[in-house]
């Protein structure tokens, strides 16, 4: 079987399944749209299942995927349209109960991708570890918080800011990249985490991560001064972190990574043999 899947780099959940496959399949092609047209990609390619990020999609590639019928497609997001029926929606855990309804009524399988943990594994365990910090933060949109994001980077801590909108302080990276995560992640000592958005990410990577959500791992803060204290307590002494980390990073990597996602994906589609591939790859993790 040929398997494409588009190439975003600034969708988190499709870049996660993406280099989840790509470690399962060897044979998976990344098609970047911005360099290849779809009617050259189909021609050349001529693949069995694109997988392809809904936000992506234009008039002439509905039209290309009218035309070819045969093709199967998954597609990720909260879109779809009826000129082309996919065989499986894989929606964001935040998907409006609405969509729900509308599936079912027209019978198209679907999935829902959980917070999942993208990790070093993906990438053959490399990282880039100039990013080191104390304490990091990673959104999409970093405005809702930016009290406690204020406060934090007037501290005496190397504090760093990560998302996609761009906010006024100087410890504000910019947007960043996938892999470039993973080394954000990989290089701080503490995460910050509103919602849990990312506290799988953190754990997963064996980063101690305090969140404002109560969660099964690690303390919640219910205020800044709260999260200052617990900063003080495990920023300092590795051991105390590192003991939290351990039973906490076990439980993620068994659970809670894009191979775990990326296997449910699989057994819906009926693809046995890949699925089966994601659990052998899983027994290599070792962070």
């Amino acid at each position: 079987m040929k398997i494409v899947i588009s190439y975003n780099p600034n969708d988190d959940m499709i870049c996660g399944i993406m280099a989840a496959l790509k470690r399962v399949d060897d044979s998976l092609i990344i098609w970047d749209m911005r360099t290849k047209p779809v009617y050259d990609m189909i021609d050349e390619i001529q693949p069995d299942l694109l997988l392809l990020d809904s936000q992506q999609i234009t008039p002439t590639i509905l039209r290309a995927l009218e035309e070819n019928k045969n093709i199967s497609v998954v597609l990720f997001g909260l879109s779809y349209y009826q000129q082309v029926k996919p065989l499986m929606m894989c929606l964001p855990y935040n998907t409006p109960q609405i969509l729900f309804k509308r599936l079912d009524e027209e019978k198209i399988l679907y999935y829902l991708i959980n917070p999942a943990a993208n990790i070093a594994q993906y990438t053959g365990g490399e990282y880039d570890d100039r990013y080191q910090s104390d304490i990091l933060y990673l959104s999409v949109d970093n405005k809702p918080h930016m009290t406690i994001l204020t406060n934090l980077s007037i501290q005496k801590y190397k504090f760093k800011i990560c998302g996609r909108v761009p906010i006024n302080l100087n410890n504000y990276l910019g947007q960043t990249t996938f892999k470039d995560m993973t080394s954000l992640i990989k290089s701080t000592k503490i995460g910050i985490d509103f919602n849990c958005s990312m506290l799988y990410n953190y754990i997963a990577n064996g980063i101690l991560c305090l969140s404002d959500t109560k969660n099964d791992y690690y303390p919640h803060f219910t205020s800044f001064g709260y999260l200052v204290e617990l900063i003080e307590k495990y920023l300092y002494d590795e051991d105390k972190r590192q003991d939290m980390i351990q039973t906490a990073q076990k439980e993620v990597l068994r659970q809670h990574t894009y191979f775990n996602r990326l296997k449910d994906i699989l057994f819906k589609l009926q693809i046995y043999p890949l699925a089966n591939e994601c659990d052998k790859v899983m027994e290599t993790f070792q962070l």
